[in-house]
This record gives structure tokens, C-alpha cells and sequence, in this order.
């Protein structure tokens, strides 16, 4: 395996699980998956440092942060919390401290806010976002009971802790039809409501445990932090303490997760904090963590359902999934019937019956899985898979672990593409959801993309449940879809390996559809961010002839084919590429990143021979070595960027002072 493409895909694969379930609180995988694949992806840089991206998500806190909605800057950093599986770990973390006294607090399975007071009067509220800056949500989290208005008089101060929705709350949300994944998903979907009367009738409750900046207080340790925050009338846990010894932390561990299941709410973890204010200072952070705090993860629940059937599920681009049909059973806080079972391989080594009894788990509440069988069933029928589309009857082409439908045609194929055509990523239609295509398809009114731009809205009226300002909404945002970007409308296309970024890589590199159309493997392989068989890919998916009806029929609809290159043919560095490597300190990343583009340079994302310019910071790492052997590149620093755009340069990103990255 080559380690490169390795870190590549998962870094990819990483950063578009944070955005589901940071911006979209919609996660498609549960917690443990997404540790298990962090905890990858860390083994992978350490092996070997030299592939490691300054944006990889082992270095960047997560980002709540929606790019439409109002945000305000922290006054003091707001950091994630480094991950440990089991209690041995615990302990290990506390000895290489030193064996530090230790305050311990349920880690709550709900969303991070910061709320600033000053002059004794709350002022305003945000999620964590990317730990910079965070949304503001100061309408809707005032109406949470837990938070009070005013305290005792300070400066200025920020105050931090978890919003969650009580599992009560959940439940009656359910039973009114509202439909969540879990929790939290419930609880991040109140705060952001426009309605605050609505948000108000949702319950939210918070508990605190930190704080920020503060202008005025002094406290020592985590223990006098918690005790003023009780002073203050803040919501804090009754169940955090601290601990001195090693059985302290053990039995602590043991007595939360004995406890966890009867709650009001949900906890997914502990968190150990270093007490000593001092200490936690001497210790410091990285670039994403403190080193001075923990979060330890709860091993996922497990029951026992039985399996009724399997049902298989068939994606976009053909892939079968097979899905176990169970017995309904209580796990984590809601009631599991379905189960996935990833793919054929893996069906294969659980050597199912139908009827047995077989044991679930729901890490992280998200999505059920089957991770053995408890009982087998006396007789149980065999399991045998299918070699035809369960949709469409083509034959199947069988992979070593993926079994894919053929058929371009096939109707499921057709309704997961225009799932992903429409979705926020892509075109943003908002209103044609899942629910609303199958229904559009199965009354004949939507079954491929191009369908969307032909719909007929008076009979869409007619149809079950169809509110005139719903339609009317849809065929607004269908009219706004066709000025989207080019980069949004060739994502939706769905060709395999063509993420959001490589959309804008295209973009940028051919300018236009129809150039993009006629461009060989060899064109497409100079490009530094595509391999060949993404560059195979794409051209397959180009001489597709159902591919290319599709593209007409858009193109006819008037959805936008042509990239903006205004910028580019004015600016002073057109032709030119870039790539920043180590800390800035003039300027952000992003801003640098936004001059360099913005006056027509290209930014790579690796050292190669299309590099013209390695822009270097502080400890700029092994692409410089690699810079340097290749001999090509020019090595610059930061003012010498500012001296090659002369008065071209944006003075609005211009900093005072130097930030931490």
C-alpha cells in the first residue's frame, strides 16, 4: 500500500465525516468507525511524517461553522480533546503526567458553546465552530433554563460547556414523528431553528465546566473553576470529582459506565483533566489538543436482536449493500430494526442464518451494526446472495469485497445520483430530500438528473402532502441551482473520485466542461492532485454516451458549464503555482492561500515538478527538502510574496500580530 495515497484517502475521507456531522449534524458512520479511522491516519503520519498536510484533521479542530451564518471570533481558543479507548490507556495518560491529581467529569454526547459575559450581562453565545470563531446562536441558546443572564460582575468573560437534549425530550420528539438519528442530531437541530419559540419547546439543558478568557478572575485549578461556575448559578455536573490515585480513576471509569444507561441523558465518554492550572500551563497544547486533558471513550453497547431477513441496498455508483432486517431491540436510546453489514465479504464471514440471534452494537448512537451471532438457529435458512441487480435484474459484477450493479440505467442508481446531485454539497435544492424524489419517482415525475428541470409543479401540487409554499419553495431553489458554480455542477455529477476539492482542481486547471470533456489521461495525470485511475475515471465517465445526454439536457436546462477565470487573466501571477509549507506569520493560511489565488496564481497540494514557488514559514518540515532536491523551485518567504504583488496586494489581510496554526 503505498502510504502517500493511504493518508490522501484518509484525510479526504475524514474531512467529509467532520462535515456531516460538525455543519450537517447528519454523521454517516459512527463514532468508533470515525476513531478507527483517526486513529489510522495517526499511525500512518507517524510512520511517515513527511505525508503529513498542515491541514490534515489530526492537526485542525473540528468546524461547526456554516459559511452563510454570523460568526464571532473567540477570545480564547476553543480546543478538541485527544481520544483514549480503554481504562489501561487512562492510567498510562496519568502516570506519563506524573501522576498529577486529576478532576474527572462526564464527557456529555452533546454540542460545545461559548458564551461571553461582560460587565456581569450575557451578551452573546456560539457553537465551538472551527475553535477560532464559532456561529452565533445567542436567540435560541437563551432560552435554555441551565444558562443564566447575569453573574457576579467581571470584565469580560467567556464561559464554556456542552448543550444536550435529555433523552425524555428525544423520546417525545419521536413520538410526535420528528425524525433524528439521536440526540444530539435533535439537540443541534433546535439551536440553529429560526424560530426561538420553537427552540424553546425542545428542551435543550446544558451543563458547564470551563472557562475561556477572563478579564479580573483569578482561580488556580479545575476544582475552583467548577465551584464558581455553582456559584454563578451554571448548570454543573453533580457527577464530576477528582481523583489521587489509581483505583480512584479505575473505579470512577467502572462507575460511569454502570451508570450511563440509566441517565436522563446521554454521556459518551469521561473527560480527565490535569487539576493544576500551573501544571496545565507547563504542559501546553498541539496544535489541536492540550496535553494536559483526555476524553475516554465508553466501549460501544451491545444487545441481542434476531435476524428476520436481508435486504440489499444499491448506491450511486452501483455498489450492493446488504442490510440486516431485525428484530426491533432498545440500544443507546433509540429502537434499531435495520443493521448494515458493509458488503458481501464481510456477510460472508459472519456465516449468517436467518433466525439467529446475533449481537449489536451502536457506537456513537449512529448506525447499527452486527458484530457476531450469540445463538444460532436451529435450521435457520441459508443466506444466499444475489447475483442479479435486486433492482433492475442486470447480472452483478463481482468485486473481492464490493458487488456492483452494471447497469447505468438501473433506477436506484438513478434516484442515489440525484440524491447526490441535489444535496448542500452540490447543487443545494433544498426540498427534493430523499422522501420527496422517491415519491417524484414513483409517480413517473423524476427519474434521472436532468428530470429536475422539467418538473411539472402544478402536478407535483396534486400529488400526497404537498403544500403550495413547499412547491413554490422547490421551484425557487431549482431556478437558483442553475447559477451555481461550475465547480458545484460538475461535483453533482457524481463521476467516481471527483470530491468537492478535485471539483475546484478541474475547474481551475481546464476553465470549462467542454475542454474538460476532450482532455486525455495523460493531461489529466500532469495535474499534481490526480492519479491515473482517477484520471481513467474521468475520462471513462466523458465517453459515456448516457453520461453525455445527461450533460446536453443540463446544458439545454442552463445550468452553469464555464468556470470564472476574470481573476486569473488580470491577475500578476497568472501561470504561476504555489505551495505554503510551516507557521506563518504575517498571515493565516487560508488568507495567504486567497491573495495567491485571488491575483491568479494556482496553490498545489505537494511538492512536484509543477511547483514554481514553496512559500516557507517557521519549522517548515520535509517539503522544503523536497524542494530542494527537485532544484526547480524557488524557495521564498512571506515578504517576498508581498514584494512580487507590489500594489496588487490586499492590504485587508494583514495581520498585527502572529496566530497559532
Amino acid at each position: 500500500m503505498n502510504p502517500k495515497d493511504r493518508i490522501d484517502f484518509l484525510i479526504k475521507e475524514i474531512k467529509k465525516h467532520n462535515r456531516l456531522y460538525y455543519k450537517e449534524a447528519a454523521p454517516s458512520i459512527s463514532d468508533q468507525d470515525y476513531d478507527l479511522l483517526m486513529l489510522e491516519l495517526k499511525d500512518w503520519e507517524q510512520k511517515f511524517p513527511q505525508y503529513r498536510q498542515a491541514d490534515s484533521p489530526t492537526q485542525i479542530v473540528g468546524n461547526d461553522l456554516d459559511s452563510e451564518s454570523k460568526s464571532i471570533a473567540h477570545l480564547q481558543p476553543m480546543y478538541s480533546l485527544d481520544n483514549i479507548f480503554s481504562v489501561d490507556g487512562v492510567i498510562s495518560f496519568w502516570k506519563n503526567l506524573g501522576c498529577p491529581k486529576l478532576t474527572m467529569e462526564p464527557k456529555f454526547d452533546g454540542f460545545s458553546v461559548n458564551i461571553f459575559y461582560e460587565n456581569g450581562h450575557l451578551q452573546y453565545a456560539t457553537t465551538r465552530g472551527n475553535g477560532k470563531q464559532g456561529e452565533n446562536i445567542s436567540a435560541n441558546l437563551k432560552m435554555i433554563d441551565a444558562l443564566p443572564w447575569q453573574i457576579e460582575p467581571l470584565q469580560k468573560m467567556e464561559v464554556r460547556g456542552e448543550v444536550y437534549m435529555p433523552k425524555q425530550e428525544f423520546e417525545r420528539l419521536l413520538a410526535q414523528g420528528y425524525s433524528f438519528a439521536n440526540p444530539r442530531n435533535a439537540a443541534v437541530g433546535a439551536i440553529k431553528l429560526e424560530d426561538s419559540k420553537e427552540a424553546n419547546n425542545r428542551h435543550l439543558q446544558a451543563s458547564f465546566y470551563a472557562l475561556g478568557y477572563t478579564d479580573g478572575l483569578s482561580v488556580g485549578s479545575q476544582e475552583e473553576v467548577l465551584r464558581f461556575l455553582e456559584e454563578q448559578k451554571f448548570k454543573v455536573s453533580s457527577l464530576s470529582q477528582c481523583a489521587h490515585l489509581e483505583q480512584e480513576i479505575r473505579d470512577y471509569c467502572a462507575k460511569l459506565d454502570n451508570l450511563r444507561g440509566n441517565l436522563g441523558f446521554e454521556i459518551d465518554g469521561i473527560v480527565f483533566k490535569v487539576n493544576d492550572f500551573e501544571l496545565q500551563k507547563k504542559l501546553g497544547f498541539t496544535s489541536k489538543y492540550p496535553k494536559w486533558a483526555m476524553a475516554y471513550k465508553f466501549p460501544a453497547e451491545e444487545q441481542v436482536s434476531q435476524l428476520l431477513d436481508i435486504e440489499y441496498n444499491v448506491g450511486r455508483t452501483g455498489a450492493v449493500t446488504p442490510v440486516a432486517i431485525l428484530q426491533p431491540v432498545r440500544i443507546s436510546g433509540s429502537t434499531v430494526s435495520r443493521a448494515t453489514l458493509h458488503n458481501f465479504a464481510f456477510l460472508r464471514s459472519l456465516k449468517l442464518h436467518l433466525g439467529d440471534e446475533v449481537i449489536l452494537i451502536k457506537s456513537g448512537e449512529i448506525i447499527p451494526k452486527i458484530i457476531g451471532i450469540k445463538k444460532p438457529t436451529e435450521n435457520g435458512k441459508e443466506i444466499v446472495l444475489p447475483q442479479v441487480c435486486p433492482v433492475c435484474g442486470t447480472e452483478l459484477k463481482q468485486g473481492k469485497f464490493i458487488v456492483s450493479c452494471p447497469n447505468e440505467n438501473c433506477p436506484a442508481r438513478s434516484l442515489r445520483k440525484i440524491e447526490h446531485f441535489v444535496s448542500k454539497s452540490a447543487l443545494d435544492i433544498v426540498g427534493l430530500g430523499p422522501k420527496q424524489i422517491k415519491l417524484l419517482s414513483d409517480n413517473g415525475m423524476l427519474t434521472k438528473i436532468e428530470d429536475i428541470y422539467n418538473l411539472d409543479y402544478e402536478k407535483v401540487l396534486l400529488l400526497e402532502r404537498q403544500a403550495e409554499q413547499s412547491v413554490q419553495n422547490l421551484a425557487d431553489s431549482v431556478q437558483v441551482s442553475k447559477s451555481k458554480p461550475f465547480a458545484k455542477v460538475l461535483y453533482g455529477l457524481g463521476i467516481s473520485g471527483v470530491g468537492e476539492q478535485i471539483a475546484e482542481v478541474l475547474v481551475s486547471e481546464f476553465t470549462s466542461l467542454e475542454k474538460l470533456q476532450v482532455a486525455s489521461e495523460e493531461e489529466l495525470r500532469a495535474i499534481a492532485d490526480i492519479g491515473p485511475v482517477l484520471a481513467e475515471n474521468i475520462v471513462a465517465y466523458f465517453t459515456n454516451q448516457e453520461n453525455i445526454r445527461t450533460i446536453d439536457a443540463l446544458r439545454k436546462a442552463g445550468l452553469n458549464f464555464i468556470g470564472d477565470d476574470k481573476e486569473k487573466k488580470t491577475g500578476v501571477l497568472v501561470g504561476k503555482t504555489f505551495l505554503i509549507t510551516g507557521k506563518l506569520s504575517k498571515y493565516k493560511r487560508q488568507e495567504l492561500k486567497d491573495i495567491l489565488l485571488g491575483a491568479g496564481g494556482k496553490v498545489l497540494s505537494a511538492v512536484s515538478s509543477k511547483l514554481d514557488y514553496l512559500v516557507v514559514g517557521d519549522a517548515p518540515g520535509s517539503k522544503l527538502e523536497k524542494a530542494k532536491k527537485l532544484g526547480s523551485v524557488q524557495i521564498v518567504e512571506e515578504d517576498e510574496i508581498v514584494q512580487m504583488l507590489g500594489e496588487n496586494l490586499d492590504k485587508k489581510y494583514m495581520k498585527q500580530n502572529s496566530d497559532d496554526r
